[in-house]
């Protein structure tokens, strides 16, 4: 039996939804990640969040990233939305293995 059958990538078992706000107003993006039942504590798994291809900086004034290494959520915050922060959010889950990955989109809208 050979071992690297059963070692991949981790898998997003919870996509990321697209989502419309208003200016102003606060965004949550939410993913579930897990990682291959044959994967240990030795083997994880980093999460990337990228807004239109450009990777977000952790817990800014803008964004905020959390994960849970035992749930596997993870989440992405972004605070008093703007027309600029229209576009795809998307969240890399990578181990040596390989990466997965999600994409949401957010639309602005206007109240007037």
């Amino acid at each position: 039996m050979n071992l690297d059958e059963f070692l991949a990538a981790p898998e997003i078992v919870r996509r990321l939804i697209s989502q419309e706000a208003f200016e102003n107003e606060t965004v949550t993006f939410t993913c579930t990640v897990q990682n291959a039942d044959s994967a240990d504590e030795d083997e994880p798994y980093s999460i990337s969040w990228f807004f239109n291809d450009k990777q977000i900086d952790s817990n800014t004034q803008k964004y905020s990233i959390d994960e849970n290494p035992k749930t596997g959520i993870c989440l992405l915050t972004i605070r008093n939305i703007l027309p600029d922060d229209e576009g795809a959010y998307r969240c890399v889950a990578t181990n040596k293995f390989g990466s997965s990955v999600t994409t949401g989109f957010l639309a602005v809208l206007s109240e007037y």
